[in-house]
């Protein structure tokens, strides 16, 4: 059994494929091109601060970059596992190490309690 669904079929891998044709399509770089003229419109006239701005920008750079990104991501992640190695059973320790012995605390006197035996009926 596989986890991705692209892979098995049926009605889950369609819906993954409409939703990215939705994100990715005519759509949505329709509403980004949108989005960029009204944030530009609103800078413009003095509306939004460039902050703001740069932040609606950068999410169309990220929403259509994102498979770019994935991809050099998981290139990188694959790089940096073929050069790193777990150590095998041969480079660990094989003799016991002997830990240090920790000794007990000396015992703490009691606090002074200047209310102790108060509470003792007189008899």
């Amino acid at each position: 059994m596989s986890f991705f669904p692209s892979q098995n079929g049926g009605a889950i891998a369609a819906a993954v494929h409409w939703v990215e044709g939705a994100m990715l399509g005519s759509v949505a770089t329709a509403a980004a091109t949108i989005s960029i003229a009204s944030i530009g419109y609103l800078a413009f006239t003095g509306r939004v601060d460039i902050r703001r701005a740069a932040q609606g920008i950068l999410g169309c750079f990220i929403l259509f970059g994102a498979p770019s990104i994935a991809a050099g991501l998981q290139g990188i992640a694959s790089a940096i596992s073929a050069e790193t190695a777990a150590p095998t059973a041969s480079g660990l320790a094989e003799t016991a190490v002997d830990l240090p012995i920790e000794k007990a605390p000396p015992p703490q006197r009691p606090a002074y309690d200047p209310y102790a035996g108060a509470a003792i009926a007189p008899q």
